[in-house]
Parts: C-alpha cells; sequence; structure tokens
C-alpha cells in the first residue's frame, strides 16, 4: 500500500525514524496516485471518444 501502510503506521506510532523522510515518501506516492488517475481518467475519455485524437508519424525504432 503505497499511501495507507505509511500513515497507518505513523498513526500507530511505529515510526521510529525522521518523520521528514516518511512525508517525502507520502508525498511521492500521492503524485503516483495522482499521475495514474490521470491516466484512467484520459483513457476513459478517449474510450468514450469525447477527445480527438490527433495523429503524429514518428519512427517506431527509438522505442
Amino acid at each position: 500500500m503505497l499511501i495507507k501502510g505509511p500513515l497507518e503506521e505513523l498513526l500507530r506510532g511505529r515510526i521510529k525514524e525522521n518523520l521528514t523522510d516518511y512525508y517525502k515518501m507520502l508525498l511521492r506516492n500521492t503524485e503516483k496516485l495522482q499521475q495514474l488517475i490521470d491516466q484512467l481518467l484520459e483513457l476513459s475519455q478517449l474510450e468514450s471518444e469525447s477527445i480527438p485524437l490527433k495523429k503524429k508519424h514518428m519512427m517506431l525504432l527509438y522505442f
């Protein structure tokens, strides 16, 4: 659990190390979660055809 687990540990008082490190980890994980949510929303919009696709020629060899 990227966010819930560390928060539960903080609330239980089990964290003995520097809290700043835990807060940084929580921030990184919430940012990662936000990116995933944004990707899901974009996928949903693409599937519902509410946003147009932009065609672009590119070299696939670089991938």
